[in-house]
């Protein structure tokens, strides 16, 4: 008589720890950090929207659920089960610099330049001349001045760069034609002057730069 053994496999215990939520642009996400299985030694493999082998893309998986299909193979055993992460939306900034603008403008406010959807998160700024989210560009006069724009909201962090050009203060130099007398008549502002009326000779009166003659 002849005896049959059959030889009975536990069956494996699969643990799944999804990073979830994750943002959009997270970039690809290894899946097999994970799951875990007891007893080790055994495969898994990953089916699901974005999944490529053991790994996830969220790109374009935004504002999403996604579900994605565990397999665990030991030798004759397979077990099953369904990871759920959450993908949240990329946030879309904005970006609406005051540009150019004259160095000797002042302080200009940076949240005014800058729009974002969906709203609820926060702005960060970093360059030349800023503190906080005030941009200064005195002394940047004649430079093209790159303004980091960080947008933070949940999981999800967006980064961009805002140009402003800042042109130089012009330098104005002031030549008055002075003291004038009274009966100068009008004076080219754009040129050097004269104050000087002739009239038929009678006498003639000279006063610092006035001549007149009557």
């Amino acid at each position: 008589m002849g005896v049959l053994v059959i030889d009975v496999e536990i069956t494996p215990t699969i643990t799944l720890n999804p990073t979830t939520p994750i943002c959009e642009n997270s970039g690809p996400q290894d899946l097999l950090t994970m799951v875990s299985a007891v007893p080790a030694g055994g495969t898994f493999t990953f089916s699901g929207p974005g999944v490529s082998g053991s790994t996830l893309d969220p790109t374009g998986l935004g504002g999403t659920t996604v579900n994605v299909t565990v397999d665990y193979t030991l030798n004759s055993c397979v077990v099953t089960e369904v990871m759920i992460i959450d993908v949240a939306p990329t946030p879309v900034v904005t970006l609406n610099p005051t540009t150019p603008l004259c160095e000797n403008s002042g302080p200009q406010d940076l949240l005014t330049m800058v729009s974002v959807v969906p709203a609820g998160g926060t702005f960060t700024f970093s360059g030349p001349g800023v503190t906080g989210t005030s941009f200064n560009p005195a002394s940047l006069g004649g430079t093209s001045t790159n303004i980091d724009v960080t947008y933070s909201l949940g999981i999800c962090t967006v980064t961009n760069t805002m140009v402003i050009d800042v042109q130089s203060t012009p330098v104005l130099t002031l030549n008055p034609t002075t003291p004038l007398c009274e009966n100068a008549g009008s004076q080219n502002l754009m040129a050097h002057g004269k104050c000087q009326s002739e009239w038929r000779n009678i006498y003639v009166y000279r006063s610092r730069s006035c001549r007149s003659e009557f």
